[in-house]
């Protein structure tokens, strides 16, 4: 097992993984923590009904001096159809939330979830 933020592993034992642990201890996010967009800024929005809203969730940032979040843009199709294996990659890296598919939307979607930080 492995946490999706940090990477750091633990076995399923009791004497390495304690699910009271969990709730005790702070992930620190891992070697690009300053990347990426912590789980605690993405906040689900209520459903709406009408057809023209895609947006489901929405980023409140905390204000850090150390986090500098990275949007990251990528074209599946492009590079011989690498673009793909490096759009997995970057959802693994980072928060899946912050990688986003060009073909889907194009940049515009992101820049809507993302105005905030792009303001600050």
């Amino acid at each position: 097992m492995s946490c999706s933020w940090c990477k750091e592993v633990c076995h399923n034992k009791e004497s390495c993984f304690n699910v009271k642990k969990i709730g005790s201890e702070s992930c620190n996010l891992g070697a690009h923590a300053n990347l990426i967009v912590p789980p605690t800024w993405i906040v689900k929005l209520p459903c709406k009904e009408t057809e023209n809203s895609k947006q489901v969730f929405a980023i409140k940032p905390i204000p850090s001096s150390t986090s500098k979040p990275l949007l990251v843009f990528i074209n599946p199709k492009s590079g011989g159809n690498q673009g793909s294996k490096l759009l997995r990659t970057f959802q693994w890296l980072l928060n899946p939330r912050q990688v986003f598919d060009l073909t889907e939307g194009g940049p515009a979607v992101g820049f809507v979830i993302f105005h905030i930080l792009i303001l600050m």
